[in-house]
């Protein structure tokens, strides 16, 4: 192995945990997903990871997220939210020392009803090594949740 691979970082999305998906009516899948724009990427570079909302053709009024990753691999720079729910319910925060993010956002008119991105996060690679982005498995008070006009 060289320097230059031992330097390398990647960061995974558990398709099981971060591509939450429920089952609405005769529309369609509505969950989260996100995209990553580089699988491994060296130590001090950045990694971008965007959030999604899946509407599945259904009016959403609202989203709350929650996503784990390594704090000992990743730091995050920056969080930016989205345009299409504009109304903050809780503004982006993110704990680089526990690895936590947290973001609730929701609308009171012009509702999406197709994919729309929700946040935009910019990680920093710390150190060699992988790390995943999460939605945690666990319920209150760090759940996930989308919501279609009030439901």
């Amino acid at each position: 192995m060289t320097i230059r691979q031992r330097s390398l970082v990647s960061i995974l999305v558990f398709l099981g945990g971060l591509l939450m998906t429920v089952q609405v009516g005769a529309q369609g899948t509505v969950g989260f997903s996100a995209n990553i724009s580089a699988q491994s990427v060296q130590v001090g570079t950045s990694i971008t990871a965007v959030i999604q909302v899946q509407t599945g053709g259904q009016a959403v009024d609202g989203a709350e997220i929650h996503l784990d990753f390594d704090p000992a691999i990743l730091q995050v720079a920056s969080v930016t939210p989205g345009t299409k729910l504009p109304v903050t319910i809780t503004a982006p925060i993110f704990n680089n020392t526990a690895g936590t993010i947290d973001y609730a956002a929701g609308a009171f008119s012009n509702f999406p009803n197709t994919t729309f991105d929700l946040l935009t996060i910019i990680f920093t690679a710390k150190t060699a090594g992988n790390s995943a982005l999460r939605i945690p498995a666990t319920g209150l008070p760090r759940r996930a949740d989308i919501t279609s006009v009030g439901k």
